[in-house]
């Protein structure tokens, strides 16, 4: 009875804390898309941690949830054109900090504020419409 009372417990307590960690993830998805479609799209970590992460529109990344990121688009003929993500607090990120702190569970907060779990990387989509520079003009 007694290893049921402390598996109870110890169920108990790992269920209140970290909620958004559980329910979310650290993992954001981020849909990018332009107009023309095809475009090279590079993503920096605010940090220039992590570099040339790739991908060609329409497209979707997992990223953190905690940095902001640099995303430029690249297409023959048209002008490069860079973006900001930034990690916002979310709607789903605050009702699970309330959980942790509704139910005690302040390693929980803490855990979700330190990966960024309570936020999401805005805006997202990030849809760019790229701009002609004229390079593809015959003279």
């Amino acid at each position: 009875m007694k290893l049921g009372l402390k598996a109870a417990l110890i169920t108990a307590f790992v269920s209140t804390t970290a909620c958004a960690t559980v329910t979310k993830g650290t993992e954001d998805t981020v849909r990018l898309e332009s107009n023309p479609p095809m475009a090279q799209v590079t993503i920096e970590d605010s940090r220039y941690i992590l570099r040339d992460i790739t991908c060609v529109t329409p497209c979707k990344l997992e990223l953190n949830r905690k940095w902001a990121y640099y995303v430029t688009f690249d297409k023959k003929g048209y002008a490069s054109e860079t973006h900001l993500l930034q990690p916002k607090l979310s709607g789903d990120g605050v009702a699970g900090m309330g959980g942790n702190i509704l139910l005690g569970g302040i390693i929980g907060a803490g855990v979700d504020a330190s990966t960024g779990a309570m936020n999401d990387l805005k805006p997202n989509p990030l849809f760019v419409t790229l701009q002609p520079d004229g390079s593809d003009k015959p003279f």
